[in-house]
């Protein structure tokens, strides 16, 4: 050992890492070599060097071999090292230095570097089995691969419910150039900063199993997507609300998302029956904070109900109950597909797993409106008269009175404090909402307009639209954009 002491004082005499010389030193003495190259060390090893005896000092250089080159030459330890297409893939070298240095793979002494098919790799280099490929089965690699190399997957499918993987393609390497997740379902919620990634362990040693996030692999499974919205117990539609409520289970902040999937397609028509809103059709709305209403202040009866905007609002929805929602976008004769959004979408709502059937999203509950005017049996829809009737104006009556029996605000409110159609729920039913009924009864169609124009209208215009072409005249420009306040 003592050429490996020499070695020490020399290396660290240099900067060396003392790690490196051990592990040389360790080489020296498993394969039992009496002289290590010490040619280019520095002045200090040429000074340490005359202590060691001249045939101790013998050594032979890393190059590159021929192609037609037989290596070994009488050397008991030397071997040709695989080291890539360089020079045929050859070097001649000693077997420990063809792993440790040179990162190759040690042939055994005497092999032909030749190059016989071509290709600019000597033939020993070439791997013996070329063949490494998936099983039929999926589950794993067949074939092999020259040593030190193995046949092992590269790119693996992972079901993250089930664990099951499939193998998709396998190839020669060590472990740490292996491995890609395809079609892994997400894992983890983003915002735990989780991505599907490999684990591996060492160069030899692979975790072939497909984790997510840190280095231990140990994020939690993405949550159920939240429950639906439930219809309002009633079962009784409204002209300007639609009503629902959130699941007691569902005990987390979502945001509610109001799809306007069909907008006010009366049948049978009033005296004007155009498809007046289709160009709002397949947007969506979000459901703002509820609030506590008063039915009347003859009564003191409350509610909670909630405005519609343009922004989402997570909240805990849970232990709200029964919610009537309204605003701009809420119109007779309409269909609404309500879900709820997960929050863990905040503030990535349109990203695919926070849409529609996404898997942080809840299925969705249908609610329709009825026929402008109609806030008493009999519906419109399900029945197919031409409400309103002489009874849904009597009912009105009833409500401003405030009497027994009168429908709640929610059935009963119809009437707009602008031309958007909104509605203001802190005030006592008055005239304007009996007054929209008679005009529904004598067959006129739904007033309001859900979309606003572009720009700054002029002076006496609403900025109100239905179409772009209403977006013009001084009534500010196009396009016509969904409401929001």
């Amino acid at each position: 050992m003592a050429p490996c002491r020499f070695l020490k004082r020399t290396l660290v005499s240099e900067g060396a890492v003392v790690s490196h010389v051990r592990k040389i030193c360790l080489i020296v003495a498993l394969f039992g070599l009496g002289a290590l190259p010490f040619a280019n060390v520095g002045p200090i090893a040429a000074q340490e060097s005359s202590r060691i005896p001249s045939q101790s000092r013998t050594t032979r250089k890393a190059e590159p071999v021929s192609r037609d080159h037989v290596c070994g030459g009488g050397l008991p330890d030397c071997a040709a090292c695989c080291v890539g297409q360089a020079a045929g893939g050859c070097l001649e070298v000693s077997r420990s230095d063809c792993a440790l240095v040179h990162n190759g793979n040690p042939q055994e002494p005497g092999t032909d570097c030749h190059d016989f098919n071509g290709d600019g790799r000597a033939d020993a280099c070439e791997p013996k089995f070329p063949s490494c490929t998936p099983t039929s089965s999926g589950l794993g690699c067949t074939g092999g691969c020259s040593e030190p190399y193995l046949c092992q997957a590269t790119k693996l499918r992972v079901n993250h419910a089930t664990f099951e993987f499939e193998v998709l393609e396998c190839g020669c390497g060590w472990c740490h150039f292996c491995l890609a997740c395809q079609s892994w379902p997400p894992p983890c919620t983003p915002s735990a900063g989780c991505v599907p990634q490999i684990v591996c362990y060492s160069k030899d040693i692979c975790d072939i199993t497909c984790v997510c996030g840190d280095e231990e692999g140990d994020c939690e499974p993405p949550p159920d997507p939240p429950d639906p919205p439930d219809l309002d117990p009633t079962g009784i539609n409204k002209c300007r609300f639609i009503s629902f409520q959130i699941p007691p289970q569902t005990a987390s902040e979502t945001a509610i998302r109001v799809h306007l999937t069909s907008l006010h397609h009366p049948a049978p028509c009033y005296i004007e029956c155009l498809p007046l809103f289709t160009l709002f059709e397949g947007q969506y709305v979000w459901v703002g904070p509820p609030q506590w209403y008063v039915e009347s202040n003859a009564t003191g009866t409350t509610f909670l109900a909630s405005a519609v905007q343009c922004t989402p609002y997570y909240q805990d929805w849970s232990t709200v109950g029964l919610l009537h929602v309204t605003g701009s976008a809420i119109i007779p004769s309409s269909a609404y597909h309500v879900e709820q959004v997960a929050s863990s979408c905040e503030g990535r709502e349109s990203d695919s797993d926070c849409l529609p059937a996404g898997a942080n999203v809840s299925s969705q509950l249908q609610v329709k409106t009825t026929r402008w005017g109609d806030i008493d049996t009999p519906y419109n829809p399900p029945s197919t008269t031409a409400q309103p009737d002489v009874g849904d104006i009597s009912a009105l009556v009833n409500k401003f009175r405030s009497s027994s029996g009168a429908p709640i605000k929610a059935r009963a409110w119809l009437a707009g404090v602008d031309g958007f159609g909104s509605i203001s729920m802190a005030q006592d039913l008055d005239f304007s909402h009996i007054s929209a009924c008679v005009e529904a009864f004598r067959g006129m169609t739904y007033p309001y307009k859900i979309g606003k124009c572009a720009g700054v209208p002029s002076p006496g215009r609403s900025g109100t639209c239905r179409t772009n072409s209403d977006c013009q005249m001084g009534n500010g420009d196009p396009p016509c954009s969904l409401y929001c306040p």
